[in-house]
C-alpha cells in the first residue's frame, strides 16, 4: 500500500507490519508512524500536513506529516477499513462490516 505526496517529494508506505513509513523521491526511508495495532490496507494524503490510513485493526487514523504523531482516530467498523478522501476534504470509511 503507498500514497504520493505531490509536491512534497516523497512518498509513504504501509503493510502488514503495522506501520507507515515515509521515503524521499529516492526511496530513502525518512519517516515512520506507529500506532496501528494490525495490518495498514490503505493510505491517503488529506493534504500538505496530513495522511489518513486505514487498517485491518477497524480504524482510520490521522497523521500530521511533520511531527509523525497520529492526531485522530476514528473508530466504529469491525473489520479492515478502506478510506475515500472527497475533493472537499469529507472523509469516508467503508469496511467489510457492511458499514459507510
Amino acid at each position: 500500500m503507498y500514497a504520493l505526496a505531490e509536491g512534497k517529494d516523497c512518498f509513504f508506505s504501509g503493510g502488514k507490519d503495522k506501520k507507515i513509513f515515509q521515503f524521499d523521491s529516492h526511496g530513502s526511508p525518512i519517516g515512520l508512524f506507529e500506532g496501528h495495532t494490525n495490518a495498514v490496507n490503505c493510505l491517503r494524503i488529506l493534504d500538505d500536513e496530513h495522511i489518513i490510513s486505514g487498517s485491518w485493526d477497524a480504524t482510520a487514523k490521522i497523521w500530521n506529516i511533520e511531527s509523525k504523531q497520529c492526531v485522530g482516530t476514528l473508530a466504529g467498523h469491525e473489520h479492515a477499513v478502506s478510506i475515500l478522501v472527497l475533493q472537499d476534504g469529507r472523509i469516508i470509511t467503508g469496511s467489510r462490516d457492511e458499514k459507510i
